[in-house]
């Protein structure tokens, strides 16, 4: 009588360990939620780029260096452009990161994906600086 209870035991832990653990390694780094407006904490801003969008639409920094972090959470290429700057960060492909600082004076400066037609389709932001 123990042998097939047993048994049972550990078919049910087989099947219920992989789910337990957290997330997995194939969900990648983790973004902030989504916002129509995001500010910048200590200098720095995460923006995630999903096909075809960006997770936020406007990011609020105070005038000096900005550390950028962008995550491809999309299947394809995507980079997050300050044309303004000369500023680019590109992301091959999904759960990749790319990081970089830009100092930018007081002003409004717009970002974009430069993957020809991303831009076109809303891939695209602004950044106020005061």
């Amino acid at each position: 009588m123990r042998r097939p209870i047993a048994a049972a035991l550990l078919s049910v832990l087989a099947l219920a360990l992989p789910a337990c653990g957290g997330s997995s390694s194939s969900s990648g780094p983790a973004c902030p939620p989504a916002a129509a407006s995001r500010t910048a904490v200590n200098g720095a801003v995460t923006v995630c780029a999903y096909d075809i969008r960006f997770d936020v639409k406007k990011i609020e920094a105070t005038a000096g260096p900005v550390a950028i972090t962008l995550i491809n959470k999309g299947a394809i290429a995507h980079n997050l452009t300050i044309k303004a700057e000369d500023f680019v960060l590109s992301v091959p492909s999904r759960n990749k990161v790319a990081t970089g600082t830009v100092t930018l004076k007081p002003g409004t400066y717009e970002y974009v994906c430069t993957i020809s037609g991303h831009a076109q389709a809303g891939m695209k932001g602004q950044i106020v600086v005061s």
